[in-house]
């Protein structure tokens, strides 16, 4: 029985992607954390301070507090939050770029939050919350599709930069009214997530910076080259045609209105 429970969990981590996986790692981590933290204090290690003299001898803790919440709501509400931003985010962006979005929009949030909460507060602040890196990806895919809609309850179809502009606008409002050191990790991770698309519609992809991919070595060409170049020009055409298509769908109708085939044909696309 011990044996057959272990299998579930590894053929369950096996075909997980990249968002699964997170979710899992964090949810893991925050669970553990809150279990055993009356006995030891795992906060205390792995949370971000905002006091720089100490985020820089504890200099892991740019990274480890996204994987940490303090409360069961807030880790709720972030974990469902970066399963639905993680389907719009995969729309357009490959695993490896959701992982990269993710990874460096926390640690830029925290950069962000360590740097901006000292010029304002003398006390020494700690930061825990996967809200920075999962802000990353909604603005991500808002910069590179603001006008996608998505299908809300009770409301209808809303263009995703409505829902990015009321989370900002939320932050911005009640800063004032408390956890101003995580309202600036939100502004900070969302900052990045422009960036990064910014930079990639500029030629410049940043998950390539903790990914290195072999060169293949390029296949012979077989001697109908010419015919062979007309074929793969008419059929990479062909294809954008009905990758933009699609995407209008997704603009007008939102995301949920494609077909099981569509979604089929965008993610093969997406992979190439």
């Amino acid at each position: 029985m011990d044996t057959n429970w272990k299998d579930k969990i590894r053929y369950q981590l096996s075909v997980a992607d990249t968002s699964q996986k997170l979710i899992y790692v964090i949810a893991g981590c925050s669970l553990l954390s809150l279990l055993i933290g009356t006995f030891f204090p795992v906060n205390e290690w792995v949370a971000l301070s905002s006091n720089f003299n100490i985020s820089l001898s504890r200099f892991w803790t740019f990274l480890t507090y996204t994987f940490f919440h303090a409360t069961i709501f807030h880790l709720l509400f972030n974990l469902i939050a970066l399963f639905y931003f993680s389907q719009l985010f995969k729309v357009f962006f490959t695993q490896r770029q959701l992982l990269s979005v993710f990874l460096f929009g926390s640690v830029f949030a925290g950069i962000f939050f360590a740097g901006i909460i000292s010029l304002f507060e003398n006390h020494n602040n700690y930061l825990l919350g996967a809200s920075g890196g999962i802000m990353a990806i909604l603005f991500a895919t808002v910069r590179y599709q603001p006008n996608m809609s998505v299908r809300l309850p009770l409301i209808g179809n809303v263009k995703i930069w409505h829902i990015a502009a009321a989370f900002l606008l939320i932050d911005l409002l009640m800063m004032p009214y408390g956890n101003f050191g995580g309202r600036l990790a939100h502004i900070g991770g969302a900052l990045f997530g422009v960036l990064y698309t910014t930079f990639l519609f500029q030629g410049t992809d940043m998950s390539k910076w903790i990914y290195w991919d072999k060169k293949k070595p390029q296949k012979s060409r077989p001697a109908s080259g010419q015919s062979t170049a007309f074929s793969e020009r008419y059929s990479k055409a062909d294809n954008q045609k009905k990758v933009n298509e699609i995407l209008d769908k997704i603009r007008k109708s939102g995301y949920e209105s494609l077909t099981k085939k569509e979604k089929e044909f965008l993610f093969k696309q997406k992979s190439k």
